[in-house]
């Protein structure tokens, strides 16, 4: 009898310990989850975006505005997209990672994307305005916190 209970008890202990360590990485992931704001506009042949600054909200001092640049993002980041059009119908499309949002003057929208795989990925133009595609002609780039963050101290 005593055979069998010390061997049974360490392995449960064993397993007490696997779960607790899962479940520490658990909740360090989820916490490692960064979520950035982004408004992007749709105007006279342009995009421009502005990204929400540490407070979180737009139309505040710590907002960083793009204009017509080129997006970068951390991997591992959670992007909420929020858009308006000030003048036509536009499309928002990022094909690679399955976003595409049509923009109607007067009727601001949202989507969510996760970022997890690094790349560069097009803003595809599937704009219904009439103008020139080259004008939309962007690039979303996924990168390393660290990238990120230098890039950001650039701004």
């Amino acid at each position: 009898m005593r055979v069998v209970v010390k061997p049974l008890l360490v392995g449960i202990l064993c397993l007490t310990l696997i779960f607790e360590i899962w479940l520490i990485i658990d909740r360090l992931k989820q916490e490692a989850t960064q979520e950035i704001a982004v408004q992007f506009t749709g105007s006279k042949e342009e995009w421009s975006f502005r990204y929400a600054g540490p407070d979180g909200s737009f139309d505040t001092s710590d907002d960083l505005f793009l204009g017509p640049e080129d997006l970068m993002f951390p991997i591992g980041a959670t992007i909420k997209f929020y858009s308006s059009s000030e003048d036509l119908v536009y499309c928002f499309e990022v094909r690679d990672l399955e976003i595409a949002q049509l923009v109607i003057p007067g009727q601001p929208d949202s989507v969510e994307v996760e970022l997890d795989e690094l790349g560069s990925y097009d803003l595809n133009p599937c704009q219904f305005c009439g103008i020139p595609n080259h004008y939309f002609d962007r690039e979303l780039r996924v990168v390393s916190p660290e990238e990120y963050n230098r890039w950001l101290a650039k701004k």
